[in-house]
C-alpha cells in the first residue's frame, strides 16, 4: 500500500518530550511522521504521528570529496567528522555514526535500486533551494513505522561563507556549529525549545556554541537510542567501509514516493533582505516513505 507522509521540522514542531531526569522537563523534540493539528504536514484523520529513528545502531555516512572551494578541504572534512563524533560520544546512546569515506556521489535522496549513501555535500553552485537556507537535511523514512532509510545534508556554500577557524574575529558561519545541528536532524531530532541547546532553531552569525552538545541534546539522542536497548550485534566495530546496505522492502512494505518539500527555514541575521535568523538549520521534506528536509 502506498503511503505518503509529510513532516515539517522548523517552525512546525512535534510534541514536547518529558525526560526521566529528576523534576526537570526536557525541551528536546523528536521528529515525527506527521504533526497533529498542523495545516502543513499535518496528520490525516486517524493517523498517528510516529517518531523517526534509524533501525540499526551502525549508520554509515559519506562526505562528498569536492568539499567547497571556499575553505581548506582538510579543515572542512575534519569539522564535519567532528560534528558527527559529538553525537557518537554520548555514553547513554547506542547509535554509532560511522564515517564511510569520501565519495563523488552528490545526489540527495533514497535510491532503492542501487547502493544508497547518506552524504554530506557542499553546493558551491546549483543550489536548488531557497537562498535563505544555510544547510538542509533531507531524511527518507517509512511512513508506517518512522524507520529512516536515508539522510543527506547539503550546505549552501553558493550563497554563504562557511568557516572553520577558531579565531572569533574571523568566524562567519561556522561549519562545525552548523553541521552538529544538522546531524541532530540526521538522527531524528527536531528543533529544541532549550535556547542553549545545539538543536535550538536559531543561531547568530559567528556562533560556535552548537559545536558542543547541551544536556538537552544528550537527553534527546538517548531517548531515541537508549543504551539499554542496543540491538544485538549492531556495533560498527569491524564493519566494512562502504555504502550502507540492507534489505529494504518486503511484503506489505511502503513504496517510496518523493514529493516536493514545502517552504521552511530561515537564515542568519542580516545575511539577505528580509531573512532574520539561521532558523530551521535544516528543512523538512517529504517521502511516502516520507522525506523531510531540515534547514
Amino acid at each position: 500500500m502506498k503511503q505518503t507522509s509529510r513532516v515539517a521540522l522548523g517552525a512546525l514542531v512535534a510534541a514536547v518530550v518529558v525526560a526521566a531526569a529528576p523534576a526537570t522537563a526536557s525541551a528536546f523534540i523528536r521528529t515525527t511522521t506527521c504533526i497533529p493539528g498542523a495545516s502543513i504536514n499535518g496528520c490525516a484523520t486517524n493517523e498517528t504521528p510516529l517518531p523517526l529513528y534509524w533501525p540499526s545502531s551502525c549508520v554509515t555516512y559519506h562526505i562528498n570529496e569536492a568539499g567547497t572551494t571556499r575553505t581548506n578541504l582538510e579543515r572542512t572534512f575534519g569539522a564535519l567528522r567532528t560534528s558527527f563524533d559529538a553525537w557518537n560520544a554520548v555514553d547513554c546512546s547506542f547509535v554509532e555514526l560511522e564515517f564511510g569515506g569520501y565519495t563523488n556521489e552528490d545526489r540527495v535522496g533514497f535510491n532503492p535500486n542501487a547502493d544508497n549513501a547518506n552524504i554530506v555535500v557542499f553546493r558551491d553552485t546549483n543550489w536548488e533551494h531557497s537562498r535563505g537556507i544555510l544547510a538542509l537535511t533531507s531524511v527518507t523514512f517509512k511512513g508506517s513505522t518512522g524507520e529512516i532509510f536515508d539522510a543527506d545534508i547539503e550546505f549552501n556554500s553558493q550563497a554563504y561563507n562557511f568557516t572553520t577557524t577558531d579565531n572569533d574575529l574571523q568566524v562567519e558561519i561556522d561549519i562545525q556549529n552548523t553541521a552538529t545541528h544538522e546531524v541532530g536532524h540526521f538522527i531524528g531530532l527536531d528543533h529544541s525549545q532549550e535556547p542553549e541547546s545545539t538543536m535550538f532553531a536559531t543561531a547568530p552569525l559567528k556562533e560556535t556554541k552548537k559545536r558542543s552538545l547541551h544536556q538537552d541534546d544528550i537527553a534527546g539522542v538517548c531517548d531515541i537510542y537508549p543504551i539499554a536497548d542496543v540491538p544485538a550485534g549492531g556495533s560498527c566495530w569491524g564493519a566494512p567501509i562502504g555504502f550502507f546496505e540492507r534489505p529494504l522492502y518486503g511484503p506489505g512494505d511502503d513504496t517510496p514516493v518523493m514529493e516536493d518539500p514545502g517552504p521552511c527555514g530561515c537564515s542568519t541575521p542580516g545575511s539577505s533582505p528580509g531573512v532574520p535568523w539561521l532558523g530551521a538549520l535544516g528543512v523538512l521534506g517529504v517521502l511516502g516513505l516520507g522525506l523531510w528536509r531540515r534547514r
